[in-house]
């Protein structure tokens, strides 16, 4: 079939792919150098706390905790995962301006200034200079940018946010088309949460596993 458990490489390399379940007692008692977790928004801490045991043996990253990667969109804040990103350096990607030569953001955090800077179709205009230029070759001149210094005592990770405002395939009209508003269906947290890739907060949020396992 199609589905993936188990690859092994040249050298004695292996990736596993599992699933932890409801608290990672699955994949307790193996060892690994990495670990992925994709859809870390629907993962628990107490899976991600258990699973984290198995590179206690790591071979590379930091001792005793290996290297280890996370993936996801942001839902609600005051989650699990919404507090990790509070504790990473929180990376925004630049755009380059063909003019002045500067950088520039396309999207800020808690910001609508996108909506002033990708003015139509794929078209961005520099906020400095006020160069109108492509915005696919913007982002080919760009780079990363981050909030906090990695090496602050409150960084405990280095964190990157990306969302659709920067896939090529979107025009300005495609994002303003998943508005709420326009379109038929889309609420103001599928909006944050889907296209803006930010953690969102109030009262259509739905309530979170953290929650229900400490109040009911």
């Amino acid at each position: 079939n199609d589905s993936l458990h188990f690859k092994q490489f040249q050298g004695g390399n292996h990736l596993w792919v599992e699933s932890t379940g409801v608290d990672a007692d699955r994949i307790m008692g193996r060892t690994a150098d990495v670990i992925f977790f994709d859809e870390v928004q629907k993962t628990t801490g107490q899976a991600i706390g258990n699973a984290l045991k198995i590179l206690t043996t790591a071979k590379y990253g930091r001792p005793t905790q290996g290297v280890q990667v996370y993936f996801g969109t942001p839902r609600r804040k005051g989650s699990d995962f919404h507090r990790m990103w509070q504790k990473s350096s929180q990376q925004y990607y630049h755009l380059g301006c063909e003019n002045c030569k500067e950088y520039f953001p396309l999207y800020t955090p808690g910001s609508d200034d996108w909506q002033k800077i990708w003015i139509r179709d794929k078209i961005v205009k520099c906020p400095k200079c006020n160069f109108e230029q492509d915005k696919l070759a913007a982002q080919e001149r760009g780079k990363w940018v981050a909030l906090k210094d990695s090496h602050d005592q409150d960084c405990d990770m280095i964190g990157f946010h990306i969302n659709q405002l920067y896939m090529p395939m979107f025009t300005r009209e495609d994002i303003d088309k998943e508005q709420p508003g326009r379109h038929p269906i889309n609420t103001e947290r599928v909006f944050m949460n889907e296209v803006l890739g930010e953690f969102f907060q109030g009262d259509s949020s739905p309530i979170s596993p953290d929650e229900i396992r400490d109040l009911c």
